[in-house]
């Protein structure tokens, strides 16, 4: 398990700090709007529609409210810390909403995928956080949770959904598609297992994940670093070359191979001064390592013990 708490844990942790940078910014919304949390992670696009307004632009720590409607773009992931006490990320192609009453937080997914990760030692008591499907509710307790909802290709048809522990508990139950409430007996789900529910089809016992398989679905919410410009790498490459070609030549010419363009110093290893600099062949006994070096030992100009 090191390997996915790696992640998780690095995921979890970067979120709170970037909160906690932000916890003096002032909200700009009106008073009766309330807060629910904060973008700490951004890669690609997003999009948030608030109140009767049309989607806007969702960005780096901007503010969420409770009622946003947060839908990410193609080869995209959101992180949002939610109150302090837990980290949502958000998949490409989703679409989730935040709701909250005085004691539960809930995070309604009507398509893509989402992982959630709660703090419950952040939790005060009574408090509770759900992750809501068209099909299904999951209760959470402390936990690092993903669900995943495929919406009907052809409308009618059924809605799936799939939750994935890897810590914690997680009480799922069906919910009703006309009321929209719980209905019928629900399951527990515990550290490493998934189960799934199509329609309001009662799910079957949940199935255990091997390791690779927690690794691989952990990995999936990763940020990823960074690729640098492809002319970066390119003079990165060419000073590389650079180098090993003078070092070449100053090898067949029996000397020693100084940095290309630096005449501050000379292949015996002294500046323009005459002073040692502790380069190859240059300094005395016991001096940074030059022509003595540790123990003393005397060396020519290709580094070769002369006292052997």
């Amino acid at each position: 398990m090191r390997g996915i708490e790696t992640l998780l844990i690095t995921a979890l942790v970067s979120s709170m700090v970037m909160a906690a940078l932000s916890l003096g910014l002032p909200a700009p919304a009106p008073a009766q709007v309330v807060k629910a949390g904060i973008v700490t992670t951004l890669r690609g696009t997003a999009t948030v529609a608030r109140g009767t307004a049309d989607q806007a632009p969702l960005r780096f720590r901007d503010d969420v409210y409770v009622e946003d409607r947060i839908t990410t773009g193609d080869e995209s992931l959101a992180r949002i810390l939610l109150g302090g006490k837990a980290v949502v990320t958000v998949r490409e192609r989703s679409q989730l909403k935040i709701t909250e009453t005085a004691l539960t937080s809930t995070i309604g997914i009507t398509g893509g995928k989402i992982a959630l990760a709660v703090d419950k030692s952040r939790m005060k008591p009574g408090e509770s956080v759900e992750i809501r499907t068209p099909n299904a509710v999951a209760a959470i307790r402390g936990t690092i949770v993903m669900a995943e909802v495929e919406a009907p290709a052809v409308p009618g048809h059924d809605v799936a959904t799939r939750f994935t522990l890897l810590t914690g508990i997680v009480d799922v139950t069906l919910l009703d598609p006309s009321t929209g409430r719980a209905s019928g007996p629900g399951l527990t789900l515990k550290p490493m297992q998934t189960v799934g529910i199509t329609g309001s089809t009662p799910p079957s016992a949940p199935r255990s994940l091997s390791r690779a398989e927690a690794q691989a679905i952990a990995g999936g919410y990763a940020v990823p670093l960074k690729e640098p410009p492809t002319g970066a790498i390119s003079q990165v490459v060419d000073e590389h070359v650079r180098r090993v070609a003078h070092e070449e030549r100053a090898v067949a010419a029996g000397g020693a191979a100084d940095e290309p363009g630096d005449d501050s110093r000379t292949s015996g290893g002294r500046d323009k001064g005459g002073r040692d600099t502790g380069g190859i062949g240059g300094g005395s006994d016991g001096d940074r390592g030059g022509r003595g070096g540790p123990g003393g030992r005397d060396r020519d100009h290709r580094g070769r013990d002369r006292n052997r």
